[in-house]
């Protein structure tokens, strides 16, 4: 009976919401002014399977302006260094 407790917890490993725990993040900075999430998860998916893309705002005069930096998840470690590589100082 203790394989059969340990069996379904090792299966539960291989799924994908296991996996996806593993995600890999990047920080983007130097944005221009117009990039919002979007823009920056369009840009980002070319590279492999956006998570998340978010441009980081701050309250400025009773507006919200970007702070011309954001962060992108990626699903893999692959992907993300794909993503760098291929985006880095554009």
């Amino acid at each position: 009976s203790a394989n059969k407790a340990e069996t379904p917890r090792s299966s539960r490993v291989e799924t994908p919401r296991r996996r996806s725990c593993h995600r890999f993040g990047i920080f983007v900075c130097n944005l221009p002014w117009q990039v919002d999430d979007s823009w920056l998860e369009e840009l980002f998916s070319e590279h492999g399977d956006v998570f998340d893309a978010r441009v980081v705002y701050e309250r400025r005069g009773g507006t919200w302006r970007s702070r011309g930096f954001g962060f992108v998840t990626m699903a893999t470690e692959e992907e993300t260094y794909d993503a760098v590589y291929a985006l880095n100082k554009q």
